[in-house]
This record gives structure tokens, C-alpha cells and sequence, in this order.
């Protein structure tokens, strides 16, 4: 999927004439020598990766041509704190700060391989024996792994943003500053906008439905929900947000965790200094957040909802039917299917992936783009794409969520209208070619 959508960016590029010459991970991580020189013979003025996971999954290779080349990097973000999360695992640094206070024979050796998701329960066994031993181990610090700051800092990376919550919470940590980062609309694809310019979109033949992910199966059999305190931790952290729509599940996980005494914070590495936090965070924000609190939303609604998706869990799709009002209508292909299910849906319900903190859902615009009607949680973001009116498709609780979708079902027209006065301002907003013109102006600037 994400080689589609890749395509369709290099397309765009060379529509604003710019020359492309693409290369895989593989070839970017490792370059041969006929790579270096197809490159030099190339003479590029920037590299793009057009997701910051796959930069970062390319960049700490010795043989990287991001570090070969000096020249400008244009990171497109995504999750930023949960790339770096994925980061810190696949390089398999040390423990943060806390090692340079350890002697590296005293970790086990699960400690210095990749194990996403158990290395907190690790942590929490190797401090308590570290603690007998040396009863003056200094607490951590407060602050973000010195390794991300160096990672973050670097002087060729130009960092593109599309929501002002990942901007916020990685200049509080230290790792950039609003100088460092470009904010700029997240954008829809070709077949959504296709989808949209049809005449007749076809008959509305769902009145409700949720299209996306959620994991059940994977959080109940991970390491740390199997834990009997972080399993505590983080129903509360999803009973929190649940309750607050309108704030990220990064604020609401930092304020639960920073409410856990000292003692157990050590104990289970949970200081931002710490890889076993960096590992909490994707299981709590990637995972447990985006199944609790939508299906703590869909669950609440007072009309069958179809389900589309669930692609990420397939033993999921099973539990899921288990909740009366939710049908599981199969996976929809996001290029060829998906703006057609958006557009024959009355009520799409659109409920932010926990990695959002402040912008709009990409499912949001591809939704509207697509012709389709839709319903979503607040985010401050949405007032600074589409203005005040967007209200009018926010819910901020499950019992307004009932309420819209009631209004709106008896009201196709209004629907209507609403949807083509948002869809006129993707298309002149939320288009790959909007996008890439305002990176290209910016690296034109560096």
C-alpha cells in the first residue's frame, strides 16, 4: 500500500517539475557502489522519505546514502515520538541514561535485542536486583534520550508536520523547536478525489459505519497488559480519554504516568530517558488506545455500525462481532474500494488513531474527499483547516455522537451540503500537489 501511495508522490513531483530518481529501503539502507554512483551521476538536491519511520530505518545503516550525502532530508512525519519508538527498538541502544550508570554484564541479554513490548516487565526485574547491589543508582533525569535529540537535530533534516500536537510535544521534549518544523495540511489521494467529482456517488445503502483498525486480540495477549499494575495504568489512561475526546492519549499517558510513585517509575523504566517507556508508549498509544476508545465509542452508538477493516488483528474480527450493534463487513482495498465504501455510507463515523494528537485524521479527509458524510472527535486542527462551521460533524460525546447521527440520518440534504463545502476546501488544501509545492518552496529557501 504504501508503494501505491508512493508512486502517486513521485507522479506529483514530476508534475511540479522536479526530477525523481527512486530508491527502495533496501537500496537506501545499504547503497552499492552502482548505487552511489547512479546518485552522484544524479545530482539530487534533497532526499525525501516519504514516511519518517522508513528514514529512520534507513539512516543508521554505516552504508546509508543519507549518510554519504550532505544535502537537505525531507522528513514527512507521521507519528514522530512513535518512529522514534520504533527506532530506538531496531538499533537496540542501551537504556537511556540509566547505562551509563550500569555495568552492561548486569543486563540480560533480552536487553540488548530487539523485544518491543516486554522490555519494561525486563527493566522492572533488573533494576530491583541493580538497586541491592548499588544503593546509590541515580534516579533519571527528566528530558528525552540523548540519541533522539541528536536524531532530530540534525542540521539537513527539514521536518514536515501535519499535526500542531506532534509539533507541541516534540518541542516540549526538547528534540525541536517551531523554527525546526513546517506545518502543513495532511493530504488526500487521486482516488478519493475521483471518487468525489462523480456525478452520482450511488445509492447510500449503510447508514452507519466505522472504517479502520482496532486490536483486541493483539493488546490481550501482549507482555504488558498481562502485567497486573500496567494493565491498571493503562485502562485508566483509555477510561481518561475516553472521556476527554478533545486531548492526545500522549498528554493523558504522561500525567498518569508521571502520578505513579518514583519507586515504580524506576522500576519499570517508565522516564522518557528510558527505552522501556519508548516501548509502553506504542503498546498503550498505537495499540490498547485505538481499540478501547473506539470500541469504547461504537459500542455506545444506538445503530447497527458496519465495520470495515480490522486488517492489522485478524483474530479480531471474530471478537468484534461479539458487541451487538457491530457487524464486521470485511476489508476494503484503500485505493479501489475504500472511497467507494465512504461514499455509500449515510454516516461515517471518522474516531482519530491514537497517534493523533491535535490534527485531522487522515480518514476524515479521505472520507469527505471521497463524497462521503462524516462524524468525528474534536481536534484543534480541524477549526484551523476547514474554520468554526466544522462543529457541526464534531461530537465530544458518546450521547452527542447518538444525537448528530440521529439529526443527520432524517436530514440527507443538510449532509449534502455539508459534505460539498468541506470537500471544496480539500481540494484546494489537501491535495498532493499543495503539499509538495510548499516543500519544494521550503527547501528553495534553505
Amino acid at each position: 500500500m504504501m508503494w501505491l501511495r508512493t508512486q502517486e508522490i513521485i507522479g506529483t513531483l514530476r508534475r511540479l517539475g522536479t526530477n525523481v530518481l527512486p530508491l527502495d529501503l533496501p537500496v537506501a539502507s545499504q547503497a552499492s557502489e552502482d548505487t552511489l554512483r547512479a546518485v552522484e551521476s544524479f545530482r539530487p538536491q534533497f532526499f525525501l522519505a516519504p514516511n519518517f519511520n522508513y528514514f529512520l530505518k534507513a539512516a543508521h545503516h554505516e552504508r546509508s546514502l543519507f549518510a554519504r550525502f550532505d544535502i537537505p532530508v525531507v522528513a514527512l512525519w507521521d507519528d514522530p515520538l512513535g518512529a522514534l519508538a520504533l527506532y530506538l527498538a531496531d538499533i537496540v541502544v542501551g537504556q537511556g541514561l540509566a547505562v551509563d550508570h550500569l555495568h552492561q554484564e548486569t543486563l540480560p541479554e533480552v536487553l540488548n535485542k530487539p523485544h518491543l513490548g516486554s522490555s519494561a516487565l525486563v527493566w522492572r526485574d533488573v533494576m530491583r536486583h541493580l538497586r541491592r547491589r548499588i544503593p546509590s543508582l541515580p534516579s533519571p533525569t527528566r528530558g528525552s534520550p540523548r540519541l533522539f535529540q541528536r536524531v532530530m537535530q540534525d542540521p539537513r533534516l527539514m521536518h514536515f508536520a501535519w499535526d500542531t500536537g506532534h509539533i507541541e510535544a516534540t518541542n516540549a521534549l526538547g528534540l525541536t523547536t517551531n523554527r525546526t518544523v513546517r506545518w502543513v495540511p495532511i493530504p488526500t489521494y487521486a482516488a478519493f478525489l475521483k471518487a468525489g467529482m462523480r456525478q452520482s456517488p450511488g445509492p447510500r445503502v449503510k447508514d452507519v459505519a466505522f472504517c479502520g483498525n482496532v486490536y483486541p486480540s493483539v493488546v490481550k495477549q501482549h507482555a504488558l497488559w498481562a502485567n497486573e499494575l500496567l494493565r491498571s495504568l493503562t485502562t485508566i489512561i483509555c477510561d481518561k480519554k475516553l472521556n476527554a475526546l478533545h486531548r492526545s492519549v500522549w498528554s493523558v499517558m504522561l500525567e498518569e504516568i508521571e502520578q505513579l510513585p518514583a519507586k515504580v517509575r524506576y522500576a519499570y523504566g517508565l522516564y522518557s530517558e528510558m527505552k522501556p517507556f519508548w516501548d509502553y508508549y506504542l503498546f498503550a498509544v498505537w495499540q490498547a488506545a485505538n481499540t478501547f476508545v473506539r470500541l469504547g465509542l461504537l459500542t455506545k452508538v444506538k445503530h447497527q455500525v458496519s465495520i470495515y477493516g480490522l486488517f492489522a488483528d485478524p483474530q479480531s474480527q471474530q471478537e468484534v462481532q461479539n458487541y451487538p450493534n457491530l457487524l464486521y463487513e470485511g476489508h476494503a482495498h484503500q485505493f479501489d474500494e475504500l472511497p467507494g465504501v465512504f461514499a455509500s455510507v449515510k454516516i461515517n463515523i471518522c474516531i482519530s488513531n491514537g497517534l493523533v494528537y491535535r490534527g485531522v485524521s487522515s480518514k476524515l479527509i479521505d472520507c469527505l474527499a471521497s463524497g462521503g458524510f462524516a462524524l468525528t472527535d474534536p481536534k484543534d486542527d480541524l477549526v484551523r483547516l476547514f474554520g468554526v462551521d466544522v462543529e457541526r460533524i464534531v461530537f465530544r460525546t458518546p450521547e452527542e455522537l447518538n444525537e448528530k447521527i440521529a439529526y443527520f440520518l432524517a436530514r440527507p440534504g443538510e449532509r449534502a451540503e455539508i459534505t460539498r463545502e468541506l470537500q471544496k476546501k480539500i481540494s484546494e488544501r489537501c491535495t498532493l500537489e499543495n503539499f509538495f509545492t510548499q516543500v519544494l518552496a521550503s527547501v528553495r529557501d534553505k
